[in-house]
């Protein structure tokens, strides 16, 4: 599910430097190309470059944690620190720097993608999340001493009792554009002079459906995965 085209006053794009995270603001589900290839964007808010996983540390807080025996929130602080030296970067080049929030974690605990990458994860899903909590409160807090603009919707996607919403996600790692209006009502807030127009959050389904898309989506990776093995065992006949 992809938003409609939102309407903007004038042509002023937001530049959206960053891991595959910044294929959300592409406008599709999608991961992006790395750049300098160019990326798709079907929105005429953004423009998307997929830097690689060069900022993708960020979040391998809980390792840190573990392996240093440190609190979580110095070692968050720590990534604060190395993460703005970036964004100081952007600022010395004469850009007026807005830094994007880390998303939540989903509640698996790992996966690979369908290009056979892997998405390590550890610890609990509320551990990462608790994690990604200080690290976005860190960076809040380091944006209003230099007077940077700070976009979050963390919270839009993480339940009371601290685990993550996955319906917002297009795979196990990635928000999906469902995550978009809101994420959009809450960039319209920092930069009026946009003309965002307000968007609709989607909900996601009764508990009910939720399970039967679940069940779907589950039969239809073990319909791939069946699939896969029985060409593979015709390939081997002799």
């Amino acid at each position: 599910m992809e938003p409609k085209a939102t309407l903007i006053t004038r042509p002023c794009p937001v530049y959206c430097l960053g891991d595959s995270h910044v294929s959300f603001f592409s406008g599709t589900d999608r991961i992006q190309p790395v750049w300098p290839e160019r990326s798709v964007d079907a929105l005429p808010v953004f423009r998307t470059f997929h830097l690689g996983p060069v900022l993708a540390y960020n979040l391998h807080l809980v390792i840190q944690q573990r392996r240093q025996k440190k609190p979580l929130t110095e070692i968050a602080a720590a990534c604060v620190q190395r993460y703005a030296q970036a964004a100081e970067e952007v600022a010395d080049a004469g850009f007026q720097v807005m830094i994007y929030n880390a998303i939540p974690s989903e509640k698996t605990a790992g996966m690979r993608n369908g290009n056979g990458d892997e998405y390590v994860a550890v610890g609990s899903c509320r551990e990462r999340n608790l994690a990604t909590r200080y690290f976005n409160e860190g960076l809040k807090a380091y944006c209003r001493t230099r007077g940077w603009l700070f976009l979050e919707n963390f919270d839009c996607f993480v339940f009371k009792n601290g685990l993550t919403d996955s319906w917002y996600f297009m795979d196990r790692i990635h928000l999906s554009q469902r995550a978009m209006p809101a994420t959009l009502n809450r960039l319209r807030e920092l930069l009026r002079e946009l003309g965002i127009a307000p968007q609709v959050l989607p909900q996601p389904p009764t508990g009910l459906e939720r399970w039967k898309l679940y069940l779907k989506g589950r039969g239809q990776r073990f319909g791939k995965e069946l699939g896969k093995g029985i060409r593979g065992i015709v390939a081997r006949r002799p």
